[in-house]
């Protein structure tokens, strides 16, 4: 059975994902009004399909490399948030709303996995 750290962890995650292809689709709205369209689309393909890679490795497989994957990219993405908030590259409308509400549900997601009823699930111990 699976703990309630991981249970929160596969909603909260699946509704970063979702805020996160919003931001993808309003990108890909505007880039369509200048001509750059094609690989907006391939962003957005991509980072949809790993995204639901990981959350599924995570949440239903346990995967301990894809956790460590999950909490590098995440790190790597806020010091990103952190560095445009810094210099003020940050969209301030709907857009740096949805990267703000995505990364901070994300960094609820690092936390969860590393909260004591989910250690258990990674050490496959819900198996036997």
């Amino acid at each position: 059975m699976r703990p309630a750290s991981i249970i929160l962890f596969e909603r909260l995650y699946g509704v970063a994902i979702l805020a996160g292809l919003i931001a993808n689709c309003m990108a890909l709205y505007a880039a369509m009004r200048v001509g750059l369209a094609m690989g907006m689309i391939f962003r957005a393909i991509l980072f949809t399909v790993f995204n639901i890679g990981l959350w599924y490795f995570i949440s239903r497989r346990a995967s301990v490399v894809a956790k460590w994957i999950f909490v590098v990219l995440i790190a790597l993405a806020t010091a990103g948030v952190g560095v445009a908030i810094y210099y003020h590259l940050l969209d301030s409308g709907l857009a740096g709303m949805l990267a703000a509400i995505t990364i901070t549900l994300e960094l609820a997601c690092v936390i969860l996995l590393f909260r004591r009823d989910a250690q258990p699930w990674f050490r496959k111990e819900h198996v036997a």
